[in-house]
């Protein structure tokens, strides 16, 4: 059965309460996840798994292992739509023949075409188990019921606008964009584009630059030179960098480079940022992920 992510979060209690897997598709990975954390909580095991890391036998021994202390398991199967055709077809075998008691999320991050709705595993996720379209918010739905949302302070129209077109309506790089907000409006009654301009701008200086095409280079040493240099000297914000590197990837260079690689480059983006937002080690912590990365993307 398909249906769209807010009938599903409509519903969600009662369809939750029937059913354990759900095949999950779409460009909005922001209201995906946010769909799983309304009913996932801590009493939960819940683990990330990934095709290229992964075989069906780790699958299946995620999905029927219980921990003694958690009620359920939560397995979520990230980028199905870049899984081989292989081990496609032992995911079908295996929920054919299995009943499935944890909850298993599998996550096909992309639109899926009409033809790709016809492939024998795809249409027999969306038949014969629960299917959640998650298609992007257009603007308006981003400036009328997306920032109200996530946000508390009063932005004028102006503000929202701008906000949209610096993040490209990203909903992952608007949040973090809001949540600079929050800290910089101190008592302001109303957020205007000067202060967006001023909070949320795109980091111009050289610097970075030099450190986006490093990456691509594969000049690690100097990357590393130029990132204590922004830190250490310029005083640049660990979070800033990060959103100016996210920003970079997600607008420049996605049709650029294979989609395993930006899977992953993604995947180490969402990681870094939980990362820089909950430890002290800000700067080691980007050092790991700027290293990482440049890995990835000349491997």
């Amino acid at each position: 059965m398909e249906i769209n992510y807010t009938q599903f979060n409509l519903n969600i209690k009662k369809i939750v309460s029937k059913h354990k897997v759900f095949f999950f598709h779409g460009e909005n990975t922001f209201y995906m996840f946010e769909t799983i954390n309304k009913f996932i909580n801590d009493s939960y095991n819940i683990e990330t798994l990934y095709p290229w890391e992964t075989d069906m036998n780790e699958v299946v021994k995620k999905l029927a292992t219980n921990d003694l202390f958690t009620v359920y398991n939560c397995l979520i199967l990230r980028y199905f739509n870049i899984a081989k055709k292989n081990f496609r077809k032992q995911l079908k075998e295996f929920l054919q023949s299995y009943k499935v008691e944890n909850y298993f999320f599998i996550l096909y991050e992309q639109q899926l075409t009409e033809r790709e709705r016809t492939e024998e595993v795809i249409k027999y996720l969306i038949d014969e188990h629960i299917a959640v379209e998650f298609t992007n918010l257009t603007k308006t739905e981003i400036i009328n019921e997306f920032i109200p949302l996530k946000t508390k302070l009063v932005l004028s129209e102006e503000a929202k606008e701008l906000l949209c077109e610096k993040t490209n309506n990203d909903l992952w790089l608007l949040t973090n964009e809001l949540e600079k907000l929050n800290y910089y409006a101190n008592g302001k009654t109303e957020i205007t584009e000067d202060d967006v301009l001023n909070c949320c701008g795109e980091y111009e200086v050289s610097e970075v630059s030099q450190l986006t095409d490093g990456i691509i280079s594969n000049n690690l040493g100097e990357n590393l030179r130029i990132l204590q240099e922004l830190i250490d000297v310029k005083k640049t914000s660990e979070v800033y960098i990060l959103n100016t590197i996210y920003w970079f990837f997600r607008r420049r260079m996605f049709k650029k480079i294979s989609e395993q690689k930006m899977s992953k480059i993604l995947q180490e983006l969402q990681k870094t940022d939980y990362k820089l937002k909950t430890s002290p080690f800000k700067k080691y912590i980007l050092e790991t992920f700027i290293v990482r990365i440049t890995q990835i993307l000349n491997d």
